[in-house]
């Protein structure tokens, strides 16, 4: 069974004799089905998690540049702000931690980092 790849029993590589080698044939190929949905279902996930986050920075910075155009802003002063918005979201973290985890020398030093 090791080496029978997931397909329907009949159209497998290893003939079935017994009542018991196909229960365990169709088994493998519920519980594999299973596996690599539940793996596509993670993936989804994590790929809406991050598509959610980048429609974030989107909206934010189309809100900026809707407000500097309401100002009447020169071209020159509205690139400056959006470099400087866009650094700014680039660095943002949508992850917050418990500052109590790191001391006060590793926070100087993160600061630095940064």
């Amino acid at each position: 069974w090791v080496v029978q790849p997931p397909s329907v029993p009949e159209l497998g590589v290893l003939h079935t004799d017994s009542l018991l080698e196909r229960i365990v044939s169709i088994m493998m190929v519920v519980v594999t089905v299973l596996i690599i949905g539940s793996a596509l279902s993670l993936l989804t996930g994590t790929l809406q998690e991050i598509r959610t986050i980048n429609n974030q920075r989107s909206r934010k910075r189309r809100e900026l540049r809707t407000y500097l155009h309401s100002q009447s802003a020169p071209t020159e002063l509205v690139m400056r702000i959006m470099s400087f918005a866009d650094y700014k979201l680039e660095r943002h973290s949508p992850v917050s931690y418990d500052i109590e985890l790191m001391s006060p020398l590793l926070v100087a030093e993160l600061a630095v980092w940064q």
